[in-house]
């Protein structure tokens, strides 16, 4: 296995969010809410796919690491840093999806709402990045000290 092959691609990923995010504020500052609307169920669709994504293989490649000396070796320091970047990334969408929300529909956090609301996805990827950083953290023990 090559590293490359290890480490998944986050470019097309940040590109597509950044569209779909760019989108779903100019159709509600132009007053076309009700195509906002399926936009921005895109958009919940999409990070939370993502996240999704990157849950299960962060969590693989954690327990392949402590697993396996030899893949740690040879992988665990590049995805102790991918585990790393990926947490600040995940922290930046959460952050932004927070300024989005508030942008658009002002301070309306509410329980009534549904949970796949722009407030309830980055209160998502805020908990996603802190398990992405826990993830690195524990890697970077293990491979201070493999016993």
């Amino acid at each position: 296995m090559a590293s490359e092959a290890e480490k998944p691609k986050i470019f097309f990923f940040i590109i597509l969010v950044a569209i779909e995010m760019l989108g779903y504020v100019f159709l509600v500052e132009t007053g076309h809410e009700e195509q906002a609307q399926r936009i921005g169920e895109l958009l919940s669709i999409t990070i939370i796919a993502i996240v999704t994504y990157y849950l299960g293989w962060g969590k693989r490649q954690s327990t392949e690491i402590k697993n396996s000396a030899n893949y740690a070796t040879k992988y665990g320091h590049v995805t102790k840093q991918f585990l790393y970047r990926l947490a600040y990334f995940t922290w930046g969408v959460g952050i932004a999806l927070f300024v989005q929300h508030i942008l658009c529909h002002g301070w309306d956090f509410d329980l009534t709402e549904i949970l796949l609301g722009h407030e309830y996805l980055a209160l998502y990827c805020l908990i996603a990045g802190i398990l992405f950083y826990k993830w690195s953290k524990q890697i970077a023990l293990y491979l201070q000290n493999p016993n």
